[in-house]
């Protein structure tokens, strides 16, 4: 059995509302309802599995652990460019450079440059090729160890400063092993405050087609009338520049607007696995939680 809690302050009289979105969630990922039992009590989620399901395979686990951990929060952004952003990435970096320079350890994990972890090409140094990175929302990319640091000291006032207000970074979802894993830090653009973005709600429809042109599944979505309008009128805002397609913050793909885009179609596509496909396609058909779970106990249950 697996116990879920909410996070501490969370109302647990919502609960209950959970258990709908949870069952839609390992139904949509391959596994019979007859083959689970969720209830809620005592301000906890129990779920119980019958012995078809292998909890002890990592694989398994991991995936189911992760459909029960994971809000499922599908969010749109529009965003800065490196070239945008990079004299003020310059100018922070000069900060955290002169704190070293002066033997300022009141941070002494702080890195000692940014640009030096995120490695982002300098504006023209791929002038002429087709390759254009500058033009992108992506300010870098480091390493899964080095992402902590980076937002460490972003989150500083001295540093945070050196940026416009309405910017915010989150990082890109990795798909690879962990040891190869590079993590791109992206640059979202706000125009009305920290909760400007496009939330498309429950899906009309969710459903993985084969990619004719380069044999990869792609996850198409299709958006209720409302936030077809709104999501037209986002696109033919954007056009010639990148929007962010994210869950819980994590940047899954940054497409380029070609057109404004009529009829509430959107898709997920790139180098993901069919599981990690098939792992989106069951979050966005149940629809997203207010926050996510934890989970605060396993055991066996005869």
């Amino acid at each position: 059995m697996i116990v879920l809690k909410g996070p501490d302050g969370s109302d647990v009289a919502q609960l209950k509302n959970f258990i709908p979105v949870l069952t839609k969630r390992l139904i949509s990922c391959g596994i019979g309802q007859d083959h689970f039992f969720i209830n809620d009590t005592n301000g906890e989620i129990d779920v119980r599995f019958d012995n078809t399901v292998k909890l002890s395979d990592t694989d398994e686990r991991y995936r189911i652990m992760k459909l029960f951990t994971t809000s499922g929060q599908l969010r749109f952004h529009e965003t800065y460019t490196l070239s945008e952003l990079w004299k003020n990435l310059l100018n922070a970096d000069s900060i955290v450079r002169s704190w070293h320079a002066n033997g300022n350890r009141q941070y002494p994990d702080m890195p000692y440059s940014l640009v030096d972890l995120l490695h982002p090409p300098a504006p023209g140094a791929y002038s002429g090729t087709s390759y254009d990175p500058e033009h992108s929302p992506v300010i870098g990319f480091c390493t899964v160890n080095d992402t902590s640091a980076v937002s460490f000291v972003l989150g500083m006032k001295e540093v945070r400063g050196q940026f416009p207000e309405n910017v915010r970074f989150h990082w890109t979802y990795s798909h690879l092993p962990e040891n190869q894993r590079l993590f791109g830090l992206v640059a979202i653009r706000l125009k009305d405050g920290d909760e400007n973005y496009f939330d498309p709600g429950p899906m009309k429809d969710v459903v993985i087609d084969e990619n004719r042109n380069g044999g990869n599944r792609v996850l198409n979505m299709t958006f209720d009338d409302v936030a077809a309008a709104s999501w037209a009128n986002m696109t033919r805002s954007n056009i010639g520049r990148c929007v962010t397609i994210e869950i819980d913050n994590r940047v899954l793909m940054y497409p380029v607007v070609q057109a404004e885009i009529p009829g509430g179609a959107s898709s997920i596509s790139g180098n993901f696995t069919n599981a990690e496909l098939d792992f989106f396609r069951g979050i966005l058909r149940s629809g997203g939680l207010p926050w996510p779970l934890h989970v605060t106990e396993e055991k066996m249950v005869q």
